[in-house]
């Protein structure tokens, strides 16, 4: 199994990919041979779902949002509040944790900017009721809906976890290195305290703030205590590979252009891998990246975000955590 998909284990699997034959990460699904290690002790997708009576789990339903607050930051970002139950927002609480917003009979992926959830002692709720916070930019017509201050309910589905990539482990006592542009810094917002620890100067941050306002910097950046400096990638892109030599532990979260300069640079230009693990040990540091182009339905079923790696295998982007994105 080379690829870690990130629902594996949990209660989403077996999901609808396995009833195909497209489970990426189990070759019994897939081919009827099982290619696992004998010494594997982790979970089966082929047992769950021989357990289930060959039949996958249910797809994640639409529920109610209730939008309890909003925030426009100067027409460019618009901040929404979403009154959720404890056990949604302690869910989201997750890296890479996004939700799915209905529009207009579409789906709008979101990163979760923020979750706080109540304790529940006694039958009594101790604090503000539960909520998750995410970042709108008003882009096109689905956004501007959502952006919409007369909008009083929202239909979200989720959370997934798939909003962010990764190349090894996140060990977090050791520095990192955080580049972000504009809202893709939203996810490592959600976590920040929990990477920071009781060191956050061990963070060193580098926002680029297009399409952001110092006011949200002040609002949600400021109050984690961690050091951090502007930079500007479209003028400044070699500063930031420079600074890439410097640390072990790397997230770097702005689009695919940006992003794949930054593997190139890690993995070294032209060279030739042949596989993910291949990928990942060429690239020798622990990096995240944002997986924001890939996430479209949340559960490979719509297949915008299909990549076939060399061997043939078909991975479903949004569900996976080390994708194609390395190689």
């Amino acid at each position: 199994m080379e690829y870690r998909c990130v629902d594996r284990g949990s209660k989403k699997c077996p999901c609808h990919l396995t009833t195909s034959g497209l489970c990426y990460t189990c070759s019994t699904l897939r081919t009827g041979e099982c290619g696992c290690s004998t010494q594997w002790t982790g979970s089966c997708p082929y047992s769950e779902f021989s357990m289930n009576a060959g039949r996958p789990q249910p797809m994640p339903m639409l529920m109610p949002a209730e939008v309890v607050y909003q925030k426009n930051y100067s027409g460019k970002l618009t901040v929404v509040r979403l009154e959720v139950p404890a056990g949604f927002a302690q869910q989201c609480h997750r890296l890479g944790s996004y939700i799915m917003a209905q529009v207009m009979g579409y789906m709008v992926p979101l990163s979760v900017l923020h979750s706080s959830y109540a304790v529940e002692k006694r039958r009594f709720l101790i604090g503000p009721r539960p909520y998750i916070e995410v970042a709108v930019q008003p882009i096109g017509l689905k956004t501007m809906q959502l952006a919409n201050p007369l909008s009083k309910f929202w239909n979200i589905q989720g959370p997934f976890y798939s909003g962010l990539q990764t190349a090894g482990r996140i060990d977090t006592s050791k520095p990192m290195l955080v580049i972000a542009k504009g809202t893709a810094l939203a996810p490592f917002l959600n976590v920040a305290r929990v990477l920071a620890g009781e060191n956050p100067e061990k963070i060193n941050l580098f926002i680029d703030d297009d399409k952001i306002t110092s006011e949200f910097i002040s609002d949600y950046v400021s109050k984690i205590g961690t050091r951090f400096n502007y930079i500007n990638l479209s003028e400044d892109m070699e500063t930031a590979l420079a600074m890439l030599d410097m640390y072990d532990q790397i997230m770097f979260l702005a689009s695919p252009y940006y992003t794949n300069q930054v593997i190139r640079k890690l993995r070294g230009n032209g060279k030739l891998v042949r596989s993910r693990v291949e990928a990942v040990q060429a690239i020798g540091k622990c990096l995240v990246v944002a997986n924001h182009a890939n996430m479209c339905c949340g559960l490979g079923i719509c297949g915008s975000c299909s990549h076939t790696d060399k061997d043939g295998t078909t991975v479903k982007e949004c569900k996976c955590m080390e994708g194609g994105i390395f190689q």
